[in-house]
């Protein structure tokens, strides 16, 4: 049996966590300038720095995506979301959150491939995380 009311309740549930998820990413990025530029004033370089984790490439890279791209792989991957349910939730066609997370995915191949080059062997940013910026 299908419940409409039961359906629009849902949809907006999901974009309350929409604009809250979003709201979350706008903190972390606020958080993390400011942690920068804490760095910055007390003089803590990256050599006394703590390691980082191996994920926090791959989050850094998906946060370099266009938002649209980085909220889909974010769905699919870290909430389960499969992409027709996705394209409900967002208001667009399947297709669109098909296509889209295709994109994602190569860019996120590209940008992960070459980032196991390091930059200073030729002085210059790699071309990967050149065209994530430019699909932005």
């Amino acid at each position: 049996m299908h419940d409409p009311g039961r359906c629009r309740a849902r949809k907006w549930l999901f974009g309350i966590a929409k604009r809250v998820l979003a709201n979350a990413v706008r903190g972390k990025i606020r958080r993390q300038s400011l942690a920068n530029r804490l760095q910055t004033i007390s003089g803590k370089t990256e050599a006394n720095a703590p390691a980082a984790d191996s994920g926090l490439e791959v989050r850094d890279t998906i946060g370099r995506l266009p938002t649209a791209l980085a909220v889909a792989v974010r769905l699919v991957h870290w909430e389960g979301f499969s992409r027709a349910e996705i394209a409900t939730l967002e208001a667009v066609a399947a297709s669109t959150v098909q296509s889209g997370y295709a994109r994602a995915k190569a860019l996120l191949k590209t940008a992960l491939a070459v980032s196991d080059t390091p930059t200073a062997r030729n002085g210059r940013e790699p071309a990967a995380r050149q065209s994530l910026e430019q699909a932005r």
